[in-house]
């Protein structure tokens, strides 16, 4: 046990057992998809900030996926960067890791939970809501979409998930065509292992991708960290609680432009990025933010190949609902 700045964590230096071959296929897919995804919207959005997490589009795009059939569910796990991996491969390594991710340090709150809400009445598949319970141990539950209570029963699901910090993702009343919202919320709070002196939090400038500057408090903390260079960027890795999870922070060099770091990033140059940070006696300097960010993704994730689920009279999710036929379709991802 280690106790720095009023902080006492066990610290945690290997995962509870070895991942299997299907969990580091999910979590290798969940890499390439965040990285092919965080591309295209930096090509349509890179003016602006974007705050995402991969890993739960994926989820929720993976409990989607188990209700396709044919081109519809091989463009989507295509887009989602799973291969030819078999579904029952795909299902199996996403319960696994939820159940190790949450329980992975005490030290820190992480949550994930998955929900389902379907229009009462519809005639989906037993098979399909069933296997959303058993692999991404959602809670599943049929609610009258025209009465007043269902739009703020699933938006209190959504506030409680997040411990307040989205209070609500359902804009009412539901249109009468939809039948279904399958969400993915994560929530994550944990302090850092080693804490910034806020004594030493000083206001200073921050300069912008248009190379303008803006007020901004700066933290400083002079200190051993995990660091590494790259060609075009620098690399520092912060570990949260024990030491299972880090934020791990990439900016590029000076004279680098954002925009070419981004577009040069892959799940391959990200893994060798993190190998390579090593303890090195630094003066970190960082900035206090908040990042609040919403977008859809519809058009992103078509140009990943993922039409055919956005199409009406021709998406294939008859695993969903076999009486639907080719009715049903994905309207938006949000």
């Amino acid at each position: 046990r280690r106790e720095r700045n009023r902080i006492t964590a066990l610290r945690i230096t290997a995962l509870p057992r070895a991942l299997s071959s299907g969990e580091q296929s999910v979590i290798g897919a969940s890499n390439a998809f965040g990285f092919n995804l965080l591309r295209e919207l930096d090509r349509t959005r890179g003016d602006s900030n974007i705050f995402m997490s991969p890993l739960s589009a994926s989820m929720a795009l993976g409990m989607t996926m188990n209700g396709a059939e044919g081109q519809t569910f091989d463009e989507m796990r295509a887009a989602l960067s799973f291969g030819t991996h078999p579904s029952a491969e795909i299902n199996g390594a996403y319960r696994s890791l939820i159940d190790m991710l949450r329980a992975l340090d005490p030290s820190v709150d992480f949550r994930i939970a998955n929900s389902i809400w379907y229009r009462a009445g519809f005639p989906f598949e037993t098979s399909f809501l069933d296997e959303s319970k058993q692999f991404f141990d959602a809670r599943v539950a049929g609610l009258d979409f025209g009465s007043p209570s269902a739009v703020p029963t699933i938006n209190g699901w959504v506030n409680e998930s997040t411990n307040g910090k989205i209070d609500a993702i359902v804009d009412g009343p539901i249109d009468a065509d939809v039948v279904m919202y399958l969400i993915n919320a994560i929530y994550f709070n944990g302090a850092w292992t080693t804490r910034f002196d806020k004594s030493l939090t000083r206001p200073d400038q921050f300069t912008t991708v248009a190379g303008s500057t803006a007020p901004i408090s700066m933290m400083h903390r002079t200190d051993t960290v995990r660091v590494a260079e790259t060609t075009d960027a620098q690399v520092v890795e912060l570990p949260y609680g024990g030491g299972a999870f880090a934020m791990t922070i990439v900016v590029p060099k000076p004279g680098k432009r954002i925009d070419a770091l981004v577009s040069s990033l892959s799940a391959e140059s990200w893994a060798s990025a993190v190998a390579g940070v090593a303890p090195r006696s630094v003066e970190l300097v960082m900035p206090k933010f908040t990042l609040r960010w919403e977008a859809l993704l519809n058009d992103p994730l078509q140009a990943l190949g993922m039409r055919q689920a956005f199409q009406g009279d021709v998406a294939d999710f008859t695993r969903m609902s076999r009486a639907a036929g080719n009715r049903l379709y994905i309207s938006k991802v949000k």
